[in-house]
Order: C-alpha cells, then structure tokens, then sequence
C-alpha cells in the first residue's frame, strides 16, 4: 500500500510510467502536472479499490480496450479527466470503460475539466411492440426503428407506473422488418404499445458498494454522453450545474435516475430503468 506517482506520460500498465510500478489494489496514485497517462487495465479483481486518484496532469481511458478503474475513494486534483477523447474518437463499439465506486466516493469538482465520450446510437433507442406477445415469446417486432445488435440489454414493459418491465439479452435484429429475436423467451406477457429500450452503453459508472450507495459525478460543466449510471443513492449527478448529458440511461438508482439537485443541464435523448 504505497503512494505511486506518475514520471512521466504513459501507459497505465506500463511500470515505467510510475515511480513504484503499475499502481495496485490499496496504493495512492498521483499523476503529476504536465503528465498524461492513458488508463489501459482491468482493475476489477482488486479486493477494495485504489485508496487515492489525484489527477493534477490528464487521465485519459483507452478508447479501444476493456477497462475497469475501481475506487475505494474519491478522484481529486486539479487536472483533467477523459473517458473517451472527443465525440470523433470515443471509446470503440466492442469495447466498454467502467468505474466503480466501491463506496460514497465521486469524482470531484477540484477538477479542471470531466468527460465521458461513450457510443451514442443515433438510429434510435426506444421502441413500441406492434402487437400483444404472451409468456414465452422470444420473436417480437417492433413499430419504430431502433440500433440494435446482439448482446445489447433491453427492458421491455409499459410505460405505465406501476407496471412489470423485464431485462432481456438480444440474440439478433433485423432492421427491415423491425423484428428482434431474444436469447430467451419473456417471463411475462406483454401488450401493443409496451416500450423496448435499450439499456446497454459502453461507459459504465456504478456504485458496487452493499450500503454505502453515493457518489459519482461532482464536476459542473461536465460533457456526459452514453454512460449508465447504476446503483446510486442519491443519482448520479448530484449538485452541480450546466452538464450536456446525452444518450444516458439510470438504472436502479434511487432519487433521481440521472440527475439529482441539479440545474442548468442540457438533457437529450435519455432513459431510465427501476429508478426511485
């Protein structure tokens, strides 16, 4: 458990970069002004987290690579912080950055600047079955085009409060038809009109602590495009103001899906799932 700061840019996994070798579970990492180190490793096998990020030069994710930064603390400094580099490079498609927060732990306003550059599906997100389907039903098809392709996670149930929405994993769509085969059948029985909407993104920031369930986004002004956001209490992107959030989905967070407390941001084309 020791304090690792960066010498000079680099690679995250890359011993060269750090004065104490690739940073591990429990150490304090510093990257120093003037230094940019690109974030390239999975840390989700580390048992609680790093105990310190201080970002005082620029911190940018891997835009073609599987990444997981886990915490167990808060991010500070004066620096600047990128997962994904600009609406033009962002993390790839088959790829997915996360952060999780194993704790009420943020990333905080100290900072110079926050962005988050995830995929944005442009051919649409959210759709309406055309018929009634029953129990079992793995072929649906749908009323409104929607950016679709296997692996993807979709909620499907009524808009209607109150009302069961089931998470399903898609097999495989066909835009022309609009039709969408699921790996499994629906565990309940769904109307016309019931709303599909996908949940997938490839920026994950999520809360995995049992208890202690705050955190995440701290920064005013911050760009948010195509992250989930799951697990918080309260949501996500709390007290600040003027954020551009763009194709963002809350997923079972508690007061407020997206944004709680705050003002000012630009909001568009965002979903929620099992928020309270």
């Amino acid at each position: 458990m020791v304090t690792t700061t960066s010498v000079g840019s680099g690679n995250w996994s890359e011993a060269g970069t750090w004065n104490n070798g690739v940073p591990a579970n429990g150490d304090s990492v510093v990257i120093a002004s003037g230094h940019t180190v690109v974030f390239d490793v999975d840390e989700s096998g580390f048992a609680a987290g790093l105990a310190g990020l201080t970002i005082n030069g620029t911190l940018r994710f891997a835009v073609a690579a599987n990444t997981v930064l886990k915490l167990a603390c808060s991010v500070v400094g004066t620096g600047s912080l990128y997962v994904g580099n600009s609406d033009a490079d962002p993390i790839q498609n088959a790829y997915t950055a996360k952060i999780q927060f194993n704790g009420a732990y943020e990333i905080t306003g100290s900072l110079a600047s926050v962005a988050f550059y995830g995929r944005v599906r442009t051919g649409g997100f959210l759709s309406r079955l055309n018929q009634a389907y029953g129990i079992g039903t793995a072929t649906m098809v749908l009323k409104d085009e929607v950016e679709l392709e296997a692996n993807d996670v979709v909620s499907l149930g009524s808009p209607t409060a109150g009302q069961y929405a089931e998470l399903l994993t898609v097999q495989s769509y066909t835009s022309t038809t609009k039709t969408v085969v699921f790996t499994a059948g629906c565990a309940v029985a769904h109307v016309e009109n019931d709303y599909l909407m996908l949940i997938t993104k490839n920026i994950v920031l999520e809360n995995i602590h049992a208890s202690s369930k705050a955190g995440a986004l701290r920064k005013s002004g911050s760009t948010v495009k195509g992250v989930l956001f799951k697990g918080f209490n309260p949501g996500p992107i709390r007290d600040i103001t003027g954020c551009n959030i763009e194709f963002c989905t809350g997923q079972n967070n508690t007061y407020g899906g997206i944004s709680y407390w705050g003002s000012g941001h630009t909001i568009s084309g965002c979903t929620g799932q099992n928020n309270t």
